[in-house]
């Protein structure tokens, strides 16, 4: 459902949150280091390679919202990442809310690291046909020891499969109320997850296939005959709606 390397300039909704009174909006896009060929997310001041300003850096990039249809399977929040900071104190957390912020679940915290990339992998299936926005939170605890490397995302990914959703076949058979013979020049129409018109057969019958499930109505009429309608509710099989006209 979404992806951003950001190496266009075209910024697809990311914003930047400080808390705790901290004022170093440090996230900004860079072509310093990167996992692809132009650019990364990075929490860092450009002149010094760090995030050293004397200050507790506080701050967080969001992502823009994004909407996991329930119909997608294996979804996962995926980044390329390069972190270095003070182990213990200098937090990398992982963050997502699907209620737009009012509640956050921390999906990781670390701490210290290494400086080389490497991927960041968490599965979202707790989140299908939900809206989602992902923080990526980097927290010093204070103002000491800030000259590491930071924090760098770049690939940022929230993906999945299109699950196959099962069809069905509504059918049934068109006939006179009283005598029940079938009504070969009746005109179907139905209405549901999905709409439309089906052809009547010359004993009467009729059959609609390739229908996603839910409910549905069938309406029939025929000249010199009163409009009949019929429901059927198609979850786990096929069904049969008989009209009377």
């Amino acid at each position: 459902p979404f992806l951003d390397n950001f190496d266009s300039n075209t910024n697809l909704g990311w914003r930047t949150e400080l808390y705790s009174g901290a004022i170093d909006d440090l996230w900004h896009v860079t072509s310093r280091s990167c996992d692809t060929p132009s650019n990364s997310y990075w929490c860092g001041v450009e002149a010094t390679g760090n995030y050293n300003t004397g200050r507790r850096i506080n701050t967080a990039l969001l992502s823009p919202p994004v909407f996991i249809p329930a119909a997608v399977s294996n979804a996962t929040l995926t980044f390329r990442e390069k972190y270095a900071g003070e182990t213990v104190y200098d937090h990398c957390y992982v963050d997502i809310t699907s209620n737009g912020g009012t509640n956050w679940n921390r999906l990781r915290d670390v701490t210290g690291g290494t400086g080389t990339w490497g991927l960041f992998s968490n599965s979202l299936a707790a989140y299908l046909n939900r809206t989602v926005c992902v923080r990526l939170y980097f927290d010093t605890s204070d103002s000491g020891f800030n000259t590491y490397g930071g924090w760098y995302v770049d690939q940022f990914s929230i993906s999945g499969s299109l699950s196959i959703i099962p069809s069905f076949t509504l059918s049934g058979v068109v006939k006179e109320h009283g005598t029940r013979r079938a009504v070969s020049n009746a005109q179907l129409c139905f209405s549901g997850t999905s709409n439309g018109s089906a052809s009547v057969n010359a004993d009467g019958s009729y059959s609609i296939p390739g229908l996603s499930p839910g409910p549905y109505s069938v309406y029939a009429a025929a000249a010199g005959y009163s409009n009949s309608e019929a429901q059927a509710l198609l979850l786990a099989s096929n069904a049969t709606a008989h009209l009377f006209i």
